[in-house]
């Protein structure tokens, strides 16, 4: 049987390399042009960083979770050769850096794998030869324009006019996804929440008598008053990554957008390093912006929850099915649960019986990605407080929860959850259901 891919991200990647596992014939299609992108890493010298998706090259946090589900893959090898760091100490900080709430990485279970690090690029080249190497076939600056599914087949239109076949088709196309928009066209549209920039850092560069280095391995630092917080770490031990948002207002995106557009990298990074500088934001951090290597524009989303993420051969995952704020780290993680667990299910069921594969996913995945999602808004609601005394309490409220969750390990069931134990359930339950 033929499985397309539309979205060759890391998410889209690692389900084509875990269908390709189970003997299924891929296909994966992606919109980028990757000339652009190779022209620009020969001239910089600095690794590829192709816009594949909605996504923007910058630092990504792969928890426990998430290696959980490469293990399952295949590929935990193939990223973690990848250059990261271990994170051992993570700093939620007021805007000018006083006031920390300082997190330490708790001992675990020697088979239990520790949170990671990674600059995107530096785990997203490796995903994709990996599956080269397995026999996926990967074909880029392929726009789709329309899905037409019958009881026989997928059909996949492109911007170009040409189209392609598949028994089953994965939207793993990004929040503003078009496997979605044509499979569930009445479906909600993505909530732009927060606009803003990320960029890319070498670490320990002295410019200027100015040294790109950080205290911690990441840190965030927020003023929910004014609804902006910047992200800042370590992705390897020669570069970090950072970024920068601030809360959405009626022209904020365009406004963001035309500046990126008229300006020029560096002239970008100047005024962004003005701006956070006026913030307060402390000056380490600062450095680290106003000499990156790399600066893009971006919009963050959160992608109201859908009642299914399949409709007859086609399937959603990653930020197409539950695109969600990154106030808690788990947009990737989630996103490689989902491939994880549709692998593990056409390992268990044969191809053909991909209505019940798809039927036994969205009981697995949907409660989990919807708990997932509530979080990440809570905690966006918490650093988006306009009111002082609201501010105050719930900063408060943040410092007792992590406190508590410590304590008990209640903050467990996110980026230390298992997905193997609620799936494995889930398939004795369909095999010998209860009378």
């Amino acid at each position: 049987m033929k499985a397309v891919v539309v979205g060759g991200g890391p998410v889209g990647l690692s389900a084509a390399f875990g269908l390709r596992r189970c003997g299924f014939d891929v296909c994966v299609y992606d919109c980028v042009a990757a000339e652009s992108a190779l022209d620009e890493s020969e001239l910089s010298g600095l690794p590829v960083e192709a816009k594949f998706g909605d996504a923007s090259g910058g630092l990504i946090t792969i928890h426990s979770n998430g290696l959980y589900a490469l293990q399952s893959l295949g590929l935990h090898d193939t990223v973690n050769a990848c250059p990261h760091i271990n994170i051992r100490h993570f700093g939620y900080h007021k805007i000018d850096g006083s006031d920390p709430i300082l997190l330490r990485a708790r001992k675990t279970k020697r088979s239990r794998p520790q949170h990671k690090q990674f600059l995107r690029s530096n785990i997203h080249i490796p995903i994709l030869k990996a599956c080269l190497s397995a026999g996926v076939k990967i074909v880029l600056d392929k726009k789709l324009v329309n899905v037409v599914q019958d009881s026989n087949q997928v059909l996949a239109y492109f911007e170009d006019d040409t189209f392609d076949t598949a028994d089953i088709l994965l939207g793993a196309d990004g929040v503003n996804s078009a496997v979605r928009s044509c499979i569930f066209p009445r479906s909600l549209k993505p909530v732009a929440f927060w606009t803003g920039y990320v960029g890319t850092f070498t670490r320990c560069r002295e410019i200027n008598n100015e040294v790109t280095e950080l205290d911690l391995d990441a840190g965030v630092y927020m003023d929910p008053l004014n609804g902006r917080y910047v992200y800042c770490g370590n992705g390897s031990d020669d570069y970090g990554g950072w970024s920068v948002v601030q809360r959405m207002t009626k022209d904020s995106n365009s406004k963001a957008r035309n500046e990126s557009e008229h300006e020029d990298p560096r002239t970008m990074l100047k005024r962004l390093a003005v701006t956070v500088e006026q913030w307060g934001l402390p000056e380490s951090v600062v450095s680290c912006i106003r000499n990156a290597d790399r600066v893009n524009s971006m919009t963050l989303y959160d992608l109201p929850d859908l009642p299914t993420f399949y409709s007859q051969r086609v399937v959603l995952l990653g930020d197409a099915a539950h695109g969600m704020l990154p106030t808690i780290g788990q947009g990737l993680c989630a996103g490689l649960e989902d491939a994880a667990v549709l692998a593990d299910l056409f390992s268990e069921f044969t191809p053909a019986m991909y209505p019940t594969v798809f039927s036994l996913y969205d009981t697995v995945r949907l409660p989990r990605v919807s708990a997932l999602c509530k979080i990440s808004r809570n905690t966006a609601a918490q650093i988006s407080l306009r009111q002082p005394i609201l501010a105050k309490f719930g900063r408060l409220l943040m410092r007792t929860k992590f406190v508590v969750e410590r304590f008990f390990g209640s903050g467990d069931k996110v980026a230390l959850y298992d997905y193997r134990e609620e799936l494995t359930k889930c398939i004795n339950e369909f095999k010998s259901p209860v009378k």
